[in-house]
């Protein structure tokens, strides 16, 4: 499995994962599937693949990181707690803070809550739904970061975040990544698609002449 979950508070959570060790006040436990990496500074969860850059990188959040991920740390003097998320959230993370507990792990169902009735009434009546890429101006697509857990949410994509008593998050690019690659780059009026085609006719004609 691929799971981890880190929290101060062991009532929050129902169980732990395979290998367990402990940092700070927080209690670490992740399945075999899950790196573990550990320096001068900080212990790292690292889960997936980086296509560009190295985990030490997104440990300092130095990069625009390409790959299928999670990667989250504590640092072992502060114990601060910082992480990433891929662009697609492949491999989501879910947090819950509640006062001082806090509790971030891979596997929503590990977390102990009650249904959150308002994102189960909202998929039910189609009032509006939850996207999960980042919100986009001008676009219809609300992204709370609920999940049907209460007071339970998702980091969500594109994301650094830290959490040092209160969650702070960047998206590391534009949330309009996502709709960027379909703006067109290039513009052809009537003449011009005239022109193209004609050429593309004469260029196909000729190989076929040449053969």
């Amino acid at each position: 499995m691929i799971h981890f979950c880190i929290t101060n508070d062991n009532s929050l959570i129902f169980k732990h994962h395979k290998n367990q060790i402990t940092c700070k006040d927080f209690y670490i436990s992740f399945d075999d599937k899950v790196q573990l990496l550990e320096d001068d500074e900080s212990l790292t969860l690292f889960c997936g693949i980086l296509w560009e850059g190295t985990v030490d990188e997104v440990v300092r959040q130095a990069i625009v990181p390409n790959g299928q991920f999670y990667c989250i740390s504590i640092n072992k003097s502060t114990g601060i707690i910082s992480g990433a998320t891929d662009i697609l959230e492949d491999f989501p993370v879910y947090y819950m803070i509640k006062d001082d507990k806090v509790v971030f792990t891979s596997n929503l169902i590990n977390i102990k809550s009650t249904f959150n009735k308002r994102w189960i009434y909202r998929c039910r009546w189609g009032i509006t739904w939850e996207s999960f890429y980042p919100p986009i101006e001008g676009f219809s697509n609300p992204n709370s970061k609920e999940t049907i857990l209460e007071n339970v949410y998702r980091v969500g994509s594109l994301c650094y975040f830290i959490y040092d008593k209160v969650f702070h998050y960047k998206y590391y690019v534009k949330p309009t990544y996502f709709i960027d690659s379909f703006v067109p780059k290039y513009t052809f009026n009537e003449t011009d698609i005239i022109h193209i085609a004609f050429f593309l006719s004469r260029t196909n004609l000729y190989r076929q002449v040449q053969y």
